[in-house]
């Protein structure tokens, strides 16, 4: 998935996949995770990963080395994260703004 926007990084961050195997049948089942927010974090702290490990090929002689990645992401000022609340949170916030 190509990442963008900040807003898509946390969209990517917040949705999983979970490979378990089942006792029952003994196959791998692929589940899908989304999370939400409860709550508004009073800070958000965000990790720019800038390297990342690349395998090694099978080529002789050939090891895992660190490659910098030179794409180039927006970052705006404010970032609206109310479409990543869960429906509580956003109902509170939306009570929040009627009174305002």
């Amino acid at each position: 998935m190509k990442i963008g926007t900040l807003g898509e990084g946390i969209k990517l961050s917040l949705e999983t996949k979970l490979e378990k195997i089942s006792q029952i049948d003994n196959i791998n089942h692929i589940y899908e995770k989304k999370s939400k927010f409860n709550t508004l974090p009073p800070y958000m702290l965000v990790q720019m990963v800038r390297f990342f490990w690349k395998q090694a090929s099978d080529l002789p002689h050939s090891k895992p080395t660190a490659a910098k990645i030179c794409k180039s992401i927006d970052f705006g000022h404010k970032v609206d994260i109310f479409d990543y609340c869960s429906e509580e949170l956003k109902e509170k916030l939306n009570k929040g703004r009627e009174a305002l």
